[in-house]
């Protein structure tokens, strides 16, 4: 079986392609297809189910993991999913209160219910429950990303740039993050221009770890253009703040320059969509 028909392979973002495929391959035996992978299957099935709002698949394929899996955390947790989508968040929560109850170290039951909160608009309550679990789960990069991400939104960048700074501790080579960081302070940046050359630097390492990562050489050009056009006014109050800092001096202009023309050489090669699009605007 090839990568482009197995339904593992889909990306869980594409419910109809995976459900397609999906009644495509169970007409000749699903398990004839998957082997020992059949579950994973119809876990990936059940959840593009709910996406769509196909609650009788959805049903079918959790009683199947029911019984194979009885009782499992992870079980669990699929049928609090389907009490979100068919029942709705008050049975949802009621169900996940009582899961933890009986067992408070369910962690996919207790990042279900804090991505609920999410769903629900209580931003607050999300943030500080998040925060509780990570102080236990430190190493649960989605949950940091989930946290980046909700800080983001709300513009409150200086927490998700400590949301980054965490997850480059567990995964120290991952180019995306580093972009990640560059974008937070490049957002910053407009409040502190200092921070123009830290998210110039994290682009850099970006693009040192994956040659070919068009969001990594965009933060280059973007951040190299921002520096470039500073006002001296604005240079001589980034030298003054340095100086009462007794911080390192910043990156020259020729050294900017020079990562610009770069940047721009290397974008022109890569003919990326995305480029294209930026360079329109």
């Amino acid at each position: 079986m090839t990568q482009s028909t197995s339904i593992l392979k889909l990306s869980d973002d594409k419910p109809e392609a995976i459900l397609k495929l999906y009644a495509e391959q169970n007409s000749v035996g699903l398990y004839r297809v998957y082997g020992d992978e059949i579950h994973d299957v119809y876990e990936k099935v059940f959840l593009a189910a709910l996406t769509v709002d196909d609650q009788v698949l959805a049903k079918y394929c959790y009683s199947i993991l029911n019984d194979k899996f009885y009782g499992s955390p992870r079980v669990k947790g699929l049928y609090g999913m389907f009490l979100e989508a068919t029942s709705g968040e008050k049975d949802a929560f009621a169900y996940y209160d009582r899961q933890l109850k009986e067992d408070p170290n369910n962690v996919f039951i207790k990042k279900r219910r804090i991505a609920l909160l999410r769903s629900c608009g209580r931003t607050d309550e999300f943030v500080k429950e998040l925060v509780t679990y990570l102080d236990i789960y430190y190493n649960d990069l989605e949950a940091w990303a989930e946290l980046a991400d909700v800080y983001t939104e709300t513009e409150d960048y200086s927490k998700a740039k400590y949301c980054y700074e965490e997850m480059l501790l567990l995964q120290p080579f991952e180019p995306r993050l580093f972009a990640a960081l560059g974008d937070t302070l490049l957002a910053i940046s407009s409040a502190q221009l200092r921070e123009l050359y830290t998210a110039l630097k994290h682009y850099c390492r970006a693009v040192e770890l994956c040659d070919a990562f068009v969001h990594g050489w965009l933060g280059v050009k973007t951040c190299s253009d921002k520096i470039l056009n500073l006002s001296r006014s604005e240079k001589k109050k980034l030298d003054y703040r340095l100086e009462k800092d007794n911080s390192s001096p910043l990156l020259d202009d020729k050294s900017v320059e020079r990562l610009r023309a770069l940047a721009t050489k290397k974008l022109e090669s890569l003919e990326d969509p995305l480029v294209k699009q930026q360079q329109q605007k």
